[in-house]
């Protein structure tokens, strides 16, 4: 977590002539799920923002946006520190959000439910991976408010347009899930409206769950599935490095038929190998 401490340079005169601007740079990064509070100091001497942002790098690329950085009106003094002690559980619990080269990865939020439904209404992308259609925005709605509800599900937002275009999911083995796992392992789920399939966006925000689960939540093992026929998971699965690991038959899914799943897992060996690999690709 980090704090920027803005200080004015320029008269308030100035300031309030890129004060419309940064507003609207706050608003966008509010969005975006960067900031989680700001306001002015008092005196008006200058300004606060909390900002969550994985690392120093991120938290700099972001300042550099703010139009009162880009017109020399304020200094920023950054403050990184770990949040220890909580006024009451929410920002204990304040959610991952995760930005890729063409993505942002964020919780879902009830604004979302027409364009949730705008994809998940498509008979092309549910019932292939278990679940039925949705029916009406009230539907979609009713999906984000319980179950998109659950820890660590995130919808795939387009950074072009601030669109959810899809979700993904880590499930654990308390929790809703399809592979056999222990309780240091997961699943990661995911979909995508079909105008984007085969531009490679689930497997960017798959590897960024696959970060998540391995540097963050320290996990042992990630699972992934796909039913017979689905090949378009199947891809995407043996894109980010999953390794075969075993099929089960006449598996009953939501929809209530009888289908066979394929399930791969990636270990935390995996993973730092398939990483290391991709480091040494780079480098030649």
């Amino acid at each position: 977590m980090f704090i920027a401490i803005l200080t004015y340079k320029k008269p308030l005169e100035d300031v309030d002539r890129h004060l419309q601007a940064h507003r609207d740079y706050l608003a966008k990064h509010y969005a975006a799920g960067d900031f989680i509070a700001s306001g002015p100091q008092i005196p008006r001497v200058g300004g606060v923002i909390m900002i969550k942002a994985d690392n120093r790098a991120a938290v700099d690329s972001i300042i550099a946006q703010d139009p009162f950085n880009i017109n020399d009106i304020a200094d920023y003094q950054i403050v990184e520190f770990t949040l220890t002690m909580f006024l009451n559980d929410d920002l204990k619990k304040y959610p991952f959000i995760k930005d890729t080269d063409r993505l942002i990865l964020r919780p879902w939020q009830e604004s979302d439910a027409e364009s949730l439904y705008r994809y998940a209404s498509d008979p092309d992308i549910g019932p292939i991976a278990g679940w039925p259609p949705h029916t009406s925005v009230s539907d979609s709605l009713e999906i984000i408010r319980t179950v998109f509800a659950a820890p660590e599900v995130y919808a795939v937002v387009l950074k072009d347009t601030n669109e959810p275009v899809g979700s993904c999911g880590i499930m654990f083995s308390n929790g809703l899930h399809s592979a056999n796992m222990t309780q240091r392992e997961a699943e990661i789920g995911y979909w995508i409206g079909k105008p984007y399939w085969g531009q490679g966006l689930i497997p960017e925000a798959v590897n960024a769950l696959l970060s998540r689960c391995f540097n963050e939540l320290g996990l042992d093992a990630v699972w992934c599935g796909h039913y017979d026929g689905n090949v378009k998971s199947k891809r995407v699965i043996q894109k980010c490095g999953f390794k075969y690991h075993h099929t089960d038959h006449d598996v009953v899914s939501p929809l209530g038929d009888k289908r066979t799943e394929h399930f791969y897992r990636m270990t935390k060996e995996d993973y730092n190998a398939l990483h290391l690999n991709r480091e040494r690709q780079t480098d030649r």
